[in-house]
This record gives structure tokens, C-alpha cells and sequence, in this order.
């Protein structure tokens, strides 16, 4: 009897980061998933942002299909930067995985627009 087993690991989730200047506030686009592969490049154009003065982030979440505790904990540290500042950084439009997972931790009320 043969039997054939495919050793090869999943494909690395993929996470595509857009960022747009807009006055008064900087929106970054979220595609992909915001999981422990993909974070630390999320990491980088967060404290770039965070170093050039921003203080106001609206994440468009419109094509992020998931997000695991990396990615929520960078997303409640750059948060709490921001609040430091006197600014904010708000989850826009976040998919039901996104939305469910943000309310099983109880971060919906400090990452979502009220």
C-alpha cells in the first residue's frame, strides 16, 4: 500500500498595508489577516506614524478577514499611544470575524468608533 503525504506548511498569511494622508488624520487600509506572520509589518508603519506625529489613525478594516492576539495587541498598544496624545486610532468598517473577535475580548468598545 502507498500513501502519499504532502509535508508542505500552509501558505504565510498575507497582509496588505495602505496608507493615505488625509488632513487632520491618516487612514490605514487593512488587507489580509493581522495575525502573528503578518503583524511585525504592521508594526512598522504604526510606530512610523507614531514618530512622524500622527495622532489620529482610522483603520479601514473593510478587506481584513482576521485578526488573532498579535494583531489585537498591536492594535490596543498603538491605541493606547494614541490616546496618550490626546488622539485615537478607530477600526472602521471591521467584517464579522473581525467584530466577533473584537467582542469576545471586550476591545469593541475602545477600537470601534462609538
Amino acid at each position: 500500500m502507498n500513501a502519499t503525504i504532502d509535508l508542505r506548511s500552509e501558505a504565510p498569511a498575507a497582509l496588505d498595508i495602505g496608507v493615505q494622508r488625509l488632513v487632520g488624520l491618516v487612514e490605514v487600509t487593512l488587507e489580509g489577516s493581522l495575525a502573528e506572520g503578518t503583524v511585525s509589518r504592521a508594526q512598522v508603519v504604526l510606530e512610523e506614524l507614531l514618530v512622524d506625529g500622527t495622532s489620529t489613525i482610522d483603520v479601514d478594516c473593510t478587506e481584513l478577514v482576521g485578526v488573532d492576539g498579535f494583531g489585537l495587541a498591536l492594535l490596543l498598544d498603538a491605541s493606547s499611544q494614541l490616546r496618550g496624545k490626546g488622539g485615537a486610532l478607530v477600526l472602521r468598517y471591521p467584517q464579522p470575524a473581525v467584530l466577533q473577535r473584537l467582542r469576545d475580548v471586550r476591545l469593541d468598545h475602545l477600537l470601534l468608533e462609538s
